[in-house]
């Protein structure tokens, strides 16, 4: 619960209508600051042309960067590493699956030796 103070409502509102001014030598000070700091006309300058980029970071860019780039690159070898050194952990489910197809990439040494 407030308590209305008439003394210190009647102090509010003398300090309110003797609000101080600024001095002209502040506001002459304000101005030339404010001159100062204001943009100059004159020749803009001219964007510079981007660097030429190599075919690398084009990829790049068709990929999402980067990273989208470094992460299709680890998948694909990731892929050819499991596809042709299949671990063993893979042969188990190949064979409860039954998959057996198997193609030899190298030709034996028995092939080599024959001379077919």
């Amino acid at each position: 619960m407030m308590q209305d103070d008439p003394d210190l409502d009647g102090l509010f509102k003398q300090a309110a209508a003797a609000a101080p001014l600024p001095s002209a030598q502040l506001l002459a000070r304000v101005a030339a600051d404010a001159a100062r700091e204001q943009p100059r006309p004159g020749t803009p300058e001219r964007a510079k042309a981007p660097a030429p980029r190599g075919w690398a970071f084009v990829l790049a860019d068709v990929f999402g960067g980067t990273g989208g780039l470094a992460g299709l690159t680890f998948a694909a070898v990731s892929g050819l590493w499991i596809g042709v050194a299949q671990p063993a952990a893979l042969s188990g489910w190949t064979d409860y699956l039954g998959v057996s197809a198997s193609m030899e990439l190298l030709p034996s040494d028995a092939a080599l030796l024959a001379g077919e």
